[in-house]
């Protein structure tokens, strides 16, 4: 448990708790036969979504990525909340959802397919994760007024 990790970090130093971290069982694929084949991957985080900005940049240009979504909190445990439910699944094809927060877990039994190649559910990983969320946020969108700019001059010199 959390005390005995914190003693044994206290007494013996961090690498006496990363050794034993390491060898702490895990969950294995096997592990999870009696679930679906479906698999949900989250936590990417700003350097991997931001390797991908380049590809995300194209699809705008391309007019494939119309918008984006930021969903970031909690829906709580009680079954009959459903707003990121809800409104993810209203989200029109063209788009991709940054999630931040459990709130994913709501719908995370989904396939929302992806858009060439990148998936439509980007998770940047829980609350605390956020100011990644930002990052990634802040960087797409300045690209995007950049590619805004470029569109709205090459207007004004061709017309």
């Amino acid at each position: 448990g959390f005390v005995w990790g914190t003693t044994i970090y206290q007494t013996y130093g961090p690498s006496a708790a990363s050794r034993r971290h390491l060898n702490v069982y895990g969950f294995t694929v096997e592990d999870c036969d009696d679930y679906d084949d479906s698999y949900f991957t989250v936590g990417y985080g700003s350097s991997t979504i931001l390797s991908v900005a380049g590809q995300v940049i194209d699809g705008i240009k391309a007019g494939d990525i119309k918008r984006f979504f930021v969903m970031g909190g909690c829906d709580g445990s009680e079954s009959e909340r459903s707003y990121f439910r809800e409104a993810a699944m209203a989200t029109p094809k063209d788009t991709l959802i940054l999630t931040m927060g459990c709130g994913k877990y709501r719908f995370n039994d989904i396939d929302f397919g992806d858009i060439n190649g990148i998936p439509r559910v980007l998770d940047m990983g829980q609350c605390n994760d956020s100011y990644a969320g930002v990052k990634v946020d802040a960087t797409l969108l300045l690209e995007a007024m950049k590619l805004m700019f470029m569109i709205a001059y090459s207007s004004l010199v061709s017309g």
